[in-house]
């Protein structure tokens, strides 16, 4: 229940949404992405999947809540009190997907960009749990990459603080500049 809009020059963002309240049962268990994921990594032979470095991805708990509450919203609420409720179930995402042995977890944090988010809103409210889930997916042995879309100038050296992996950086931010920093 979104309304999904993408501008020419910046990632999209929520215009409408079912969801309004903090308090609404479905932030802590609304499925928007993961069964996809899910089906298509099922959907991918076991062999295939031990052969090729295969990635697959979990949506950030501050991402999700801001898929289901709208970012405007979300900014506007109580903003540990609904994320502390999707830590789990990032979780619980990264351990179905690890029972499918991927060769690495993707974390989607795309509402995280310094396009929507300062550097002290992202160390404040997004840092915090995605290192919970970067540690979720190191405590099951697997290697992970944190992504964020757009402009990072402000939090790339943040990032490094999640215990990341791997970071992948979008096509806003200078590579050459991301690589000296």
């Amino acid at each position: 229940g979104l309304t999904w809009m993408v501008p020419h020059n910046d990632i999209g963002s929520i215009e409408h949404c079912e969801i309004t309240d903090l308090n609404d049962p479905r932030i802590a268990t609304d499925e928007y992405l993961m069964n996809a994921c899910l089906r298509t990594l099922r959907a991918i032979p076991e062999p295939i999947r031990k052969k090729y470095l295969i990635n697959t991805t979990v949506t950030g708990a501050y991402s999700q809540v801001a898929f289901l509450l709208g970012v405007n919203n979300l900014m506007l609420a109580t903003l540990d009190a609904a994320i502390q409720k999707r830590v789990p179930f990032a979780h619980a995402w990264v351990d179905e997907l690890a029972a499918l042995d991927p060769g690495c977890i993707w974390i989607g944090e795309g509402f995280a960009s310094n396009s929507l988010v300062g550097r002290d809103t992202y160390r404040r409210f997004v840092m915090p749990y995605e290192r919970q889930v970067v540690d979720r997916i190191h405590a099951i042995g697997k290697t992970s990459f944190l992504h964020i879309c757009g402009e990072l100038d402000s939090s790339l050296e943040s990032l490094l603080e999640t215990g990341s992996d791997g970071v992948e950086i979008d096509w806003q931010v200078d590579i050459a500049d991301a690589k000296r920093r």
